[in-house]
């Protein structure tokens, strides 16, 4: 433990913490990177900076040229879980305003990094990406030809045997071939020395005598480690009671805008009672001159009715008296149409009469006629000898003068059917028949016996 060199960076007080299983390797990082002091730092897998931002002050502190470089996706693995946007731009954040002027974030991927470097260039690689056997073997066996002969690997989680964690698999080989020092706290760190010229402080590291030897130094960093540890947690506190100073002030500048709200609030329900009272007493003038006017229109709708209805009772005498006129017209109007039919009746009557004695007047006339002229036939018989063209010429006399006749009848005959059709349709009428009780009546008032 005599042999083990000793230097200011072991007591660094990290600036910032963030949650990270790696900060009890803070106080060796600090460390290394005074005993060391390279010229180029690649970290492979950084997620959210609580390793790479303790290299970057610890280079700082020292007034280093050191050239450093954080190598990630920012997209997260299976192992350290997926991640959004937010972590990168917190650290980039950070970053910028506290080391961008000697360090770089490089988002890609490592092998995409490997461009980047030139061979024999790196003096410190930190490993921390995947943690699966074959992919933490590749990123040491791709970037060992980037190593200085100064280089120094570092490799966390070399003690973690779950959830497909194979560091410890690789160590165990890399560990045989190579200087190394392992620390058994905080899930455990590899230090591989892969160039023949690492510094005499790292050499005595990594050949310290006796296990007592070794426990006591890794002993000395995990205690150193506790503290950052115990400041981390500080830290969280703090930022905490910065919150809840910040709930606190913004509650009081909640209530106090309450109670000033409830101050206007108040105030307002003065207000409101005050012009309520003011609607009551109005609402209450309103109710009696509501009431007044009621009994007001109550009284003038009494009037109103008794004056309707004497007005009423005229209307309805005047309709009376109206009623009775018109039933005075209408009953000469009816008198006036039963005269009128009656009239036309015995018109239509006795022309049917004077047809049928016309007529049997006219056939006897005919008759005798015809009689007369079948007696002058007689004498012309005795004359048939004379010729039968006078007998002919007679006998298409008496023909003509028989169709003559029957003309006429026929005539006089289609005369009477329609004289009988006109008094049928008279007496099938509606004025017919609204007026036989008044034929019924004339019958027996003048005697009468027709239809």
């Amino acid at each position: 433990m005599k042999d083990f060199p000793l230097n200011a960076s072991m007591g660094m007080r990290p600036k910032l913490l963030p949650a990270s299983a790696w900060l009890g390797h803070i106080p060796f990082a600090a460390w290394i990177v005074e005993e060391l002091r390279p010229s180029t730092l690649v970290e492979l897998g950084t997620h959210n900076g609580a390793s790479y931002l303790a290299f970057c002050q610890a280079v700082l502190e020292n007034s280093l040229g050191t050239r450093c470089f954080a190598v990630d996706t920012w997209q997260g693995d299976e192992h350290a879980g997926l991640y959004g946007e937010d972590v990168f731009q917190a650290l980039w954040s950070y970053h910028q305003d506290h080391y961008a002027g000697f360090s770089q974030l490089l988002r890609m991927t490592f092998d995409d990094a490997l461009d980047c470097f030139d061979d024999a260039s790196v003096d410190l690689l930190h490993i921390d990406g995947l943690h699966t056997y074959e992919a933490v073997k590749h990123d040491f066996e791709t970037w060992l030809p980037k190593m200085s002969s100064r280089g120094v690997v570092l490799f966390h989680d070399i003690l973690v045997r779950e959830r497909g964690f194979g560091v410890w698999r690789l160590w165990d080989e890399l560990s045989s071939r190579y200087p190394s020092f392992e620390f058994l706290h905080t899930h455990g760190l590899g230090v591989l020395l892969v160039g023949p010229e690492a510094p005499e402080s790292l050499v005595r590291l990594t050949t310290l005598d006796g296990e007592d030897s070794r426990a006591i130094v890794d002993r000395l960093f995990a205690v150193l480690g506790d503290g950052v540890r115990a400041m981390a947690k500080v830290q969280e506190q703090s930022h905490r009671v910065d919150h809840l100073d910040q709930q606190r002030d913004s509650l009081s500048n909640e209530i106090e805008a309450a109670n000033v709200l409830a101050g206007h609030l108040r105030q307002r329900i003065v207000d409101a009672e005050r012009e309520l009272d003011e609607h009551n007493f109005a609402a209450a003038a309103r109710e009696a001159v509501i009431a007044e006017l009621r009994r007001t229109i109550e009284d003038e709708g009494r009037h109103a009715m008794a004056a309707a209805s004497e007005q009423q009772r005229a209307a309805l005498e005047a309709v009376q008296e109206r009623l009775q006129q018109n039933g005075i017209v209408l009953d000469n109007y009816l008198a006036e149409m039963r005269t009128q039919f009656e009239s036309r009746l015995a018109e239509l009557t006795s022309h049917g009469q004077v047809e049928r004695a016309a007529i049997a007047q006219r056939n006897e006339e005919l008759f005798d006629s015809l009689m007369g002229r079948l007696a002058s036939i007689g004498p012309r018989l005795d004359l048939m000898s004379s010729g039968d063209g006078v007998i002919v010429e007679g006998l298409k006399r008496i023909e003509t003068d028989v169709g003559e006749v029957r003309e006429k009848q026929l005539m006089l005959l289609a005369e009477i059917e329609r004289q009988e059709d006109e008094l049928q349709r008279i007496q099938g009428s509606w004025s017919w028949k609204i007026t036989k009780p008044l034929r019924w009546l004339s019958r027996h008032l003048l005697g009468g016996s027709r239809e």
